[in-house]
């Protein structure tokens, strides 16, 4: 078959490319120029066409017999241009290798899927499938015979690359650099020099001819640096010289690399901070640092590191390159060479700001390794050189200092326990001198740390020790009563009297005034010791007060207690405070229940002693009263609530919780479905206490109850009261809402816009989400009136809205909307006919079926299974009309029948994708009741197309029972009702859920 046979079945300008090539082998009148400019013109049209149809390469033989036809075409025709005859021949060869590329492709993912399909359970098979190879030999034929007709041609270093690149592909690689060679000697200024270097650069490093890749890339970097290709060569270069040995020269290149990452901070410093670039980048970046760090490894490590920034200039990142050797030093468990890394820096720069981090690590690492000497060494080094008075802590500010602090803390702390513990096993005194030392600096730089109670207690401790009784006894006194409470302040408080009867025994009986304070500062003690002392109540209440003020209740209700039970016949006073005191723990710990019977006795005891604070505790009892009806309705014990709420309110009507309790009352009344009691105990809130704050929402209430029993005027009625009455904003907002939600609920659309337009245009509806979903709802109340553009304007202010302020629920907001949306386009594109002017009609219908895709496609990128189940099924509604549309489009009136057979045969042609790809768009949401388990009603109505489409796959009894036996998806917590369509045929518009 000839070429323009096999061209002609192309719906696109194939054909006419056929006509052309037909009129200049007919025509004889023409000039040789003519003939030239023709069939360039000819050339450039066919390699236009082929190239546009890259895609489907592989589906359509036709294209690749198109080309080999057009191959002999060219050999048989140009002889009379030779220069003509090259550039087709040149082109020729770029389209077999374009084609060549693209069945290789297709083969490659063919190859992948079949591996996927063998790897699946029950699915292997004894044939692995075999992974393709490409296929240059067509491609790299054409561009051998060109060199071969024009060996001297100038644009023959792009046939070389080319014939470079397919070689290497195929796996000629002593053919690949052959050609990149020649064309480096042929073509030095050639636009290909610096990428031929870089290629036989990677062949001569995957050789191991280490020497002569260093050459190549030497020569693709350029003199001035500057190549397309300089990152990536310096990099491989770096990689050469490292494999050639020479080290120091490798380092160099990686670091010029990094030198070139760096970024300049708002310091003015270029630091190198992985997370500031791309995924990409980084990677590259980490390899580079990698790199980099071997090198210096090879060289001797962190020492060879410092030696190099003294010698080539030091970095402003030089901290990531020691902190990252460390690192590969520990990965390797090279301890020693990982200490000395972090060491040499902190040597190198005793005053940066990371320094003691480095020092730390040095800390860590030794201890990890258990090389005790070292580590007791490091820490007593991380002091010296980092502690409060060193010139590193001068030269920092606060905030840097305080990073440190942990650390610096640790250290101390561990160097003083090091001692202490040698003291106590060796009972040599220079330890214990050394321990107090150490535990007195920490207590000179952290006075005020939380740690220091702890401090002073082991302080405490050393001087027990060392029988120096009277230092232990202040010691542990300051660590009991002067600090805040910690783990060890019960044994100070005890050791401060051990210790200070340890000293009176040490001084023959003589007790100093402080060691006699120290003894007397805990209640509970003081009450142990002297039972019988007057003072013990007030102590003992003291104590409660101090316990309660710590919140340790259990223990303030003890003090409480003993210090009531103690109290004398005249201390009804002292017994108020320690009952109020155990109510009030009660309240604190939550347990309501308990502290309302105890509030009770302490009511009882205020209105005999302290009439004048019956009334606010009172308010306090009503408050723990009402938190554990709270309780309860929490639990789930609603009636019981219901029932507390109600009798707290007849106990209490006076506080000003009574109020709360009986709306709260009547809200659990009415959410156990007892509407009349509900609708009573509101009705007793409004005739008992119509100012209070919570009477417009029991009118709000009423009127959604009247509202659910379809009493519409009186719940309307109930609303506008309290629209017109309320000052609570959003009291008023509420009522508004109710009104356009009842009018939405009637179909009273006009109203109900009203309702809702005015609602998003108050400039004190405060809540944004409220706000859109207010607008939402104005424009379906526009879209039931039959008022599309302002409706869809509406939508419009409504999506960019969320856009630009995203809110709980915005996403099915916009979802709704793009669906909405896109039903008007739908009926746009609908009303397009295909019909004289044809062309007219047929762009603007592709435009308006372009802009319907895109209304779909945005719906279905929120991922809600009803909105994306409904855009794809309609999707493919739309692809089915638009195939319908061409079809049944006008014929030109001028055709004969034989063109109109062809015309009919090209529109089926073009016709043909649109109904694979609605059949793509229906298979989509079937795979989704498959796979995921979502099931809408949409998934049925694109089942039901496929049993149309393609009957014999899904009219089958078995495929009907995979969608049949898929449940329903559950109920939303929150309002998400369904999506449902209208019906598969007519209107295409989604009606409001």
């Amino acid at each position: 078959m000839a070429a323009g046979g096999l061209l002609m079945r192309s719906p696109h300008s194939l054909f006419r490319i056929v006509v052309v090539a037909s009129g200049l082998l007919l025509s004889a009148c023409a000039t040789q120029q003519d003939l030239y400019d023709i069939e360039q013109s000819k050339i450039n049209t066919v390699v236009r066409d082929v190239l546009n149809n890259q895609q489907e390469a592989a589906h359509n033989p036709s294209k690749l017999d198109a080309l080999r036809e057009y191959e002999n075409y060219i050999l048989k025709h140009f002889s009379y241009k030779d220069e003509l005859k090259a550039e087709a021949l040149h082109r020729l060869g770029d389209l077999y290798m374009k084609m060549e590329d693209t069945i290789y492709r297709r083969r490659l993912d063919f190859y992948a899927t079949e591996q996927d399909k063998s790897a699946l359970p029950g699915k292997r098979s004894s044939t692995a499938p075999v992974r393709p190879k490409i296929d240059h030999s067509r491609s790299i034929a054409i561009y051998e015979q060109l060199l071969k007709l024009y060996p001297a041609r100038a644009a023959n270093d792009s046939v070389l690359y080319q014939l470079a690149k397919g070689s290497y592909e195929s796996g000629q690689t002593d053919k690949a650099i052959t050609m990149m060679e020649r064309l480096l000697k042929d073509y030095p200024k050639s636009f290909y020099r610096s990428e031929a270097s870089f290629r036989l650069g990677e062949f001569y490093f995957e050789s191991g001819l280490f020497k002569q890749a260093a050459a190549a890339y030497e020569t693709a970097m350029g003199k001035q640096n500057d190549s397309r290709y300089a990152e990536v060569v310096r990099y491989k270069l770096g990689w050469t010289y490292f494999q050639l040995e020479d080290f120091p020269k490798a380092s160099e290149l990686f670091l010029s690399i990094l030198d070139n990452r760096a970024i300049q901070d708002r310091s003015g410093k270029k630091r190198l901070d992985v997370n500031a670039y791309t995924e990409r980048d980084t990677a590259m970046l980490k390899e580079v640092i990698s790199a980099t760090l071997l090198a210096i490894d090879y060289q001797g490590g962190g020492i060879e590191l410092a030696a190099s920034f003294k010698k080539h200039g030091h970095r402003d990142y030089e901290e990531l390159l020691y902190r990252n050797l460390g690192e590969l030093y520990l990965k390797q468990e090279r301890i020693q060479d990982a200490g000395q890394t972090y060491t040499t820096f902190v040597e190198e720069n005793p005053l940066h700001e990371a320094a003691p981090l480095f020092q730390a690590a040095v800390v860590q690492l030794y201890t990890k390794a258990r090389w005790t000497d070292a580590a007791l060494q490091a820490r007593i080094t991380f002091d010296q050189k980092f502690g409060a008075d060193s010139p590193w802590a001068k030269r920092q500010d606060v905030a840097v200092r305080n990073r440190i602090k942990p650390k610096l803390k640790e250290a101390i702390m561990q160097v003083a326990q090091y001692y202490h513990a040698q003291g106590q096993t060796t009972k040599n005194t220079s330890y214990y001198d050394e321990a107090i030392k150490w535990y007195q600096r920490f207590l000179d730089q952290f006075p005020d740390e939380i740690e220091a109670g702890r401090v002073t207690y082991l302080l405490g401790e050393l001087y027990y020790d060392q029988g120096r009784y009277t230092d232990s006894a202040t010691a542990y006194e300051k660590s009991a009563y002067f600090y805040p409470t910690h783990e060890s302040s019960a044994d100070a408080g005890y050791g401060a009297i051990v210790a200070a009867g340890k000293a009176i025994e040490k001084a023959g009986g003589q007790m100093p005034e402080e060691v006699a304070v120290a003894m007397y500062e805990n209640a509970a003690h003081f009450a142990d010791t002297f039972p019988k002392d007057a003072h013990v109540p007030d102590v003992l209440l003291k104590g409660a007060e101090m316990a309660y003020q710590i919140k340790r209740y259990e223990a303030s209700r003890e003090l409480a207690k003993r210090a009531a039970s103690s109290a004398p016949s005249t201390g009804g006073r002292l017994r108020y405070l320690a009952q109020k005191l155990i109510s009030s723990g009660y309240f604190e710990e939550k347990n309501f229940s308990r502290a309302a019977d105890e509030y009770r006795k302490t009511v009882e005891l205020a209105q005999r002693l302290q009439p004048q604070e019956a009334v606010e505790l009172k308010r306090v009892l009503a408050s723990a009263v009402y938190k554990q009806m709270e309780s309860l309705k929490q639990e789930g014990k609603t009636k019981e609530a219901a029932e507390g709420f109600l009798k707290l309110y007849d106990e209490l009507p006076t506080t000003d919780v009574a109020g709360i309790a009986l709306f709260d009352a009547g809200a659990a009344l009415l959410s156990m479905g007892n509407v009349s009691e509900g609708v009573k105990t509101m009705q007793r809130l409004l005739n008992d206490n119509p100012n209070s704050p919570y009477a417009y929402q029991a009118m709000l209430q009423i009127g959604s109850i009247l509202q659910k029993q379809g009493r519409y005027d009186e719940a309307l009625q109930q609303y506008n009261q309290i629209a017109r009455a309320s000052k609570d904003p959003k009291v008023v907002h509420d009522a508004l809402w109710a009104m356009a939600t009842l009018a939405e609920e009637r179909q009273e659309w006009a109203k109900a816009y009203d309702g809702f337009s005015s609602l998003a245009n108050r400039s004190d509806f405060a809540d944004p989400a409220r706000r859109l979903d207010a607008q939402f709802r104005a424009g379906m109340a526009k879209d039931h009136l039959g008022e599309r553009q302002t409706a869809a304007e509406l939508f419009r202010q409504l999506l960019e809205a969320i856009k630009t302020h995203p809110v709980p629920g915005g996403d099915l907001m916009a979802g709704k909307t793009w669906l909405t949306l896109g039903g008007y386009r739908f009926d746009q594109f609908d009303a397009v006919r295909l019909v004289e002017p044809l062309k007219v009609n047929l762009t603007k219908k592709e435009q308006l079926l372009k802009s319907t895709i895109e209304a779909y496609v945005q719906a279905a990128t929120y991922n809600l299974s009803d909105i994306t189940t409904a855009a794809t099924h309609q999707t493919g509604r739309l692809f089915e009309a638009y195939r319908t549309a061409l079809l049944q489009s006008e014929r030109p009136k001028s055709l004969t029948p034989e063109q109109v057979e062809e015309y009919n045969f090209l529109l089926e042609e073009q016709a043909a994708p649109y109904e694979e790809r609605s059949i793509a768009a229906y298979e989509a949401n079937v795979r989704r009741a498959q796979q995921q388990g979502v099931y809408t009603s949409w998934v049925q109505q694109s089942y039901n197309r496929l049993a149309e489409l393609l009957p014999a796959r899904y009219r089958r009894e078995e495929q009907r029972e995979v969608v049949a036996v898929l449940p329903s998806p559950a109920p939303a917590a929150s309002p998400k009702p369904a999506l449902q369509p209208t019906s598969t045929t007519g209107s295409t518009r989604t009606p409001t859920p």
